[in-house]
């Protein structure tokens, strides 16, 4: 049973790592563009 509980658990994790990247990514993004529009470099 833990051949099969150790990937998922990573499999969690890698997942939980994406969704942190992909919120960063998004927020960043969009204090990019309210800058942009803006005009402050």
């Amino acid at each position: 049973m833990e051949e099969f509980r150790f990937p998922s658990a990573r499999l969690a994790e890698a997942l939980d790592d994406a969704l942190r990247v992909a919120a960063r990514v998004e927020m960043s993004e969009s204090s990019g563009r309210s800058r942009a529009e803006g005009g402050v470099l």
